[in-house]
């Protein structure tokens, strides 16, 4: 058996704690509660750097964004999905430590290579290693109505120019 001793609490602090236990159903004691929460908050001071200042928290600071430690990054790409996450100060990516930029190009260029390897196998090549265009490719087009707008001139071809014929 272990002595106790009281320690006071305000009453804002006791009446948020009891409503936490009460609505996560949780059986533990209140009094057992704080004793938990005062030995987190000692492991907490020891790793600070005085007296009263907390641990500064862990992360990856990406440009003006922080991702705390523990984070998990998620990418998409043509269906495909890959993951890293943050452990300490570091973004780690299939073992490795990573940057965001090379976390994306690293999953894009494996999808772009194994693309590349799936259509060397099926594609049929012709005397060298360039495929024609198909026909309708291979001539110019007239610019048709609203060819001015600015999202259309950089494209030679419209998609109604050459899906149409």
């Amino acid at each position: 058996m272990s002595a106790t001793t009281s320690v006071n609490l305000s009453p804002h602090t006791l009446l948020a704690l009891l409503e936490y236990l009460r609505d996560t159903g949780a059986t533990t004691d209140p009094a057992e509660a704080v004793d938990i929460a005062v030995r987190h908050w000692l492991a907490a001071m020891k790793q600070g750097t005085g007296d009263n200042a907390p641990a500064a928290p862990r992360g990856y600071q990406w440009k003006s964004l922080f991702l705390p430690d523990g984070t998990w990054l998620r990418m998409a790409y043509r269906g495909d999905h890959e993951y890293a996450h943050v452990e300490g100060d570091r973004l780690m990516y299939k073992g490795r430590p990573s940057t965001p930029n090379k976390f994306a190009s690293d999953h894009t260029k494996h999808r772009a290579q194994r693309l590349a390897r799936h259509l060397d196998a099926t594609v049929p090549r012709t005397g060298g290693s360039v495929i024609p265009l198909p026909p309708m490719m291979q001539r110019d087009v007239e610019p048709g109505p609203r060819w001015t707008e600015p999202e259309r001139r950089k494209f030679r071809y419209r998609l109604e120019d050459v899906a149409f014929d």
